[in-house]
């Protein structure tokens, strides 16, 4: 079936969403309220490059001299571990290493990501502060002093990471990208993996001019650009086994936030509707099959301000506040109450302005600046100080910034 007929299955599918309706309430968000308008565009036959691109060669170029504010993220999970920003600035963490209780690790802290056992933070004047595995030696499957810190740049905006790649995205809109994978995901994506894993880029380089905000799979050689015309472009692997071509056109336009899983992406335009792509064997795209979809993105709810890809699971938050999650759901990571999988969205808690998904556990924080935590334990992630799983939010700590 070519996708000309894949494209008008799926929107005559849509629209018989609408005609069913719902229950009623704040529970109907994830069913449309109207056929939504298709923003993705169908990618067509690129060539890949022929040449080696020397050091600093822009793969996108684009928008000027942009002036991006500091992307305020004030939680982060990563593997077996915790991190929250609280309204005076001081990083908190807890979890491996940290502890089962929240502990201060800096100060002056605007923004933090983590991703597996790799961390990032951005100071007040902009200055990226990384430690974690993989940092003492950039580019070298070296593992240094866990909490060995290093200050990368100033400007940064933005920064994302896994456990063998990095990024950093500067005011101007230029981002930047080294480690072990950068070679083979910003060049080569057509070539097998294995041909690149012999290059190493130690020192960043520019990759991309224009650029608004990123984000990186966590387990997989496939990252997100959105450009400073809101397009979304993907570069690497889509999910585990399908290569992108170096140059394609836009994946969507009219985007606002993308946020990448294991090999999943959840996206969200500009008008709140949240579209899925990738991998779905657990349901985590939300569509109620277990289906990948490798295609072009699908539709998924409306009134979406926020999303949150973690490994096989995903969460949502609506314009009122509402958190939604849904795919794999072991250890109670997406906080119902259960360990059940769900293959759409179910309802989690409500005033919630944050959400980051782990590996194995979830942090949200509300309107009010309360953090909770749930899902998997055994490092102490949750804060609550015991070992002990939760499948439910549990509170951890005021004070933290919405």
């Amino acid at each position: 079936m070519n996708r000309y007929w894949k494209l008008v299955i799926f929107l005559v599918l849509a629209a018989g969403l609408v005609a069913c309706g719902g229950s009623g309430g704040g529970e109907d968000y994830y069913v449309p309220e109207t056929s939504p308008e298709p923003l993705f565009v169908l990618p067509s036959p690129a060539v890949a490059p022929t040449t080696i691109p020397p050091e600093g060669h822009i793969l996108f170029s684009g928008g000027g001299e942009m002036d991006l504010p500091i992307m305020g993220i004030s939680i982060a999970a990563g593997l077996g571990r915790s991190f929250a920003v609280d309204n005076n600035g001081i990083l908190w963490n807890f979890g491996a290493i940290a502890g089962r209780v929240p502990a201060m690790l800096h100060e002056d802290i605007v923004s933090v990501r983590s991703s597996r056992e790799g961390h990032q933070a951005i100071s007040t004047d902009g200055t990226l502060v990384m430690w974690g595995r993989y940092t003492t030696h950039i580019g070298h499957h070296n593992a240094g002093n866990a909490e060995d810190y290093r200050n990368f740049r100033t400007n940064t905006v933005l920064a994302d990471s896994n456990s063998w790649f990095f990024t950093a995205l500067s005011n101007s809109g230029h981002l930047y990208g080294w480690g072990s994978a950068s070679f083979r995901l910003s060049n080569y994506t057509t070539v097998p993996p294995a041909v690149h894993d012999a290059w190493y880029r130690t020192t960043p380089f520019r990759m991309f001019e224009g650029v608004r905000y990123v984000s990186l799979a966590n387990a997989s050689d496939w990252f997100g650009i959105i450009t400073h015309e809101n397009h979304l472009h993907f570069y690497g692997v889509i999910g585990r086994n399908t290569w992108l071509p170096a140059a394609r056109p836009p994946v969507m336009q009219d985007v606002r936030q993308i946020s990448m899983g294991d090999a999943h992406a959840l996206i969200v335009t500009n008008d709140g509707r949240l579209y899925a792509f990738g991998e779905n064997g657990r349901g985590q795209l939300g569509d109620g099959t277990t289906t990948n979809v490798d295609d072009e993105p699908i539709f998924i709810m409306a009134h979406v301000a926020s999303a949150s890809a973690g490994v096989d699971n995903s969460f949502a938050i609506t314009y009122d506040g509402r958190l939604y999650g849904w795919g794999n759901n072991s250890g109670g990571k997406l906080g119902d109450g259960t360990m059940t999988q769900r293959l759409e969205p179910v309802f989690v808690m409500e005033n919630v302005s944050a959400v980051d998904a782990g590996d194995s556990h979830t942090l949200a924080v509300t309107r009010a600046g309360r953090l909770y935590a749930w899902g998997a334990n055994m490092a102490g992630q949750l804060g609550d100080g015991t070992n002990r799983a939760s499948h439910e939010p549990i509170f951890v700590m005021d004070n933290i910034r919405p």
